[in-house]
């Protein structure tokens, strides 16, 4: 009988030995979920940044045209 040599499967531990707990994984997904809200911070930063210098350019060239 022929065996065909499978592959050795990986454990998912070894994947990630640094966050195999679950403690670990609590962790990661509170800190992504930090950098989502903090993201979320930044976003909302620019957009006031990019309405204001818009606002400003548009007062700088009405005073300038009269």
């Amino acid at each position: 009988a022929v065996m065909k040599q499978q592959p050795p499967q990986r454990k998912s531990s070894n994947l990630h030995p640094d966050i195999s707990k679950d403690s670990d994984k609590e962790t990661l997904y509170q800190e992504v979920l930090a950098l989502r809200e903090k993201n979320e911070q930044l976003e909302q930063t620019v957009s006031w940044m990019h309405d204001l210098i818009w606002e400003l350019t548009r007062r700088l060239h009405i005073t300038q045209s009269r």
